[in-house]
């Protein structure tokens, strides 16, 4: 297992959400994109021989109230993140990749539900990750699909 961005390889279940559909899309597919920017990328793509995941969107409530927000400046500062580089960096096959690190330390300190994020693939928006564990009532996260008329929530 790599983990993710804030888990570390073994760490806790977690859900991660991004606060508009398209830049769902681009985070998941941030390789696809990165590839598509390149010359034989984009000989690929108009081969069909390159395309993003399939992915479903589900539009999902986030009722959460401790989250860690490092959308505000001053948090990062506080915490010593003196530029943006520094969470949207590279953490895959990163030991102690820093964001990993960071999301432990939230996790441990069992004051967070999650962390609210600058979106690494699409500048000036926003994801949240959320740790399963963490979430106890008032939190709340309700699954909803009209079409399928199917519906959950967490915890």
């Amino acid at each position: 297992m790599i983990g993710s961005r804030y888990v570390a390889p073994g760490g806790p279940e977690s859900l991660y959400v991004a606060l508009h559909a398209t830049t769902a899309f681009r985070e998941l597919n941030g390789w696809f994109f990165e590839q598509a920017a390149t010359p034989l990328g984009a000989r690929q793509v108009r081969a069909g021989l390159l395309r993003p995941v399939p992915t479903v969107m589900l539009g999902i409530q986030v009722d959460v109230r401790h989250v860690l927000d490092l959308t505000n400046r001053a948090v990062r500062n506080g915490l010593g993140i003196q530029s943006l580089r520094e969470i949207h960096g590279v953490w895959r096959n990163v030991p102690n990749a820093p964001t990993q690190v960071l999301g432990t330390e939230v996790f441990s300190s069992n004051r967070f539900e999650g962390i609210l994020y600058p979106s690494a693939r699409r500048r000036g928006q926003t994801c949240l990750v959320l740790y399963r564990q963490r979430l106890v009532a008032p939190a709340r996260i309700d699954f909803r699909d009209a079409a399928a008329g199917m519906s959950a929530q967490l915890p």
